[in-house]
């Protein structure tokens, strides 16, 4: 019987452990509506934006000190409140995409709290992030060409939005001969 107690006596000291640093069970402190944010297909034009609920579902009032973000093209808002049992306030994420140049979003907003153990909390964002212009075919390769053989290889650029298209200026080597056409023409 005293081998009995001696195995225990870790286990013990663990569970003791435990419970003094403020370990919590499940479905106590902060609830954060969603972990994980898809904006899905979105345009450089546009500025989506989501809003997440943050519940306080614990015992003890915690303090939501600040959101930030780990990108400059997502904005995390929250009021810095203190949330008593069963309070609950929004977290708004916004993308802003006017000079981002990747075509996926991936991100992590981090919520900071006062709340003993865990006072971090993440979410995770992503979208796609559809090219503003699109040139068909993507690339042109001549290959090996003689002088004054030219071949002739179609381009055609477009405004994937909708909106027209202006070219401001091109620059073309004297060697190639460059000719325009707009597309219907």
């Amino acid at each position: 019987e005293r081998t009995h107690v001696s195995q225990m006596k870790p286990l013990l000291l663990f569970l003791f452990a435990l419970f003094a640093i403020g370990v919590r069970a499940n479905g106590d402190g902060l609830v954060l509506e969603a972990s994980d944010i898809d904006f899905g297909d979105v345009k450089t034009t546009d500025s989506p934006k989501k809003t997440i609920r943050i519940t306080n579902d614990g015992e003890s009032p915690i303090k939501i000190l600040r959101a930030s973000s780990t990108c400059g093209c997502t904005e995390a808002a929250v009021q810095p409140t203190t949330l008593k049992k069963g309070d609950g306030t929004d977290l708004k994420v916004r993308l802003h995409l006017n000079d981002y140049a990747s075509a996926r979003v991936y991100s992590r907003v981090t919520v900071d709290t006062d709340e003993p153990g865990n006072s971090t909390h993440q979410i995770t964002v992503h979208a796609n992030v559809l090219p503003e212009y699109a040139a068909t075919p993507k690339s042109v390769d001549f290959g090996r060409v003689k002088r004054d053989a030219g071949p002739i290889i179609k381009l055609q650029l477009r405004h994937q939005y909708g909106s027209s298209l202006k070219i401001l200026r091109v620059e073309i080597p004297e060697i190639l001969q460059v000719e325009f056409k707009r597309v219907g023409d």
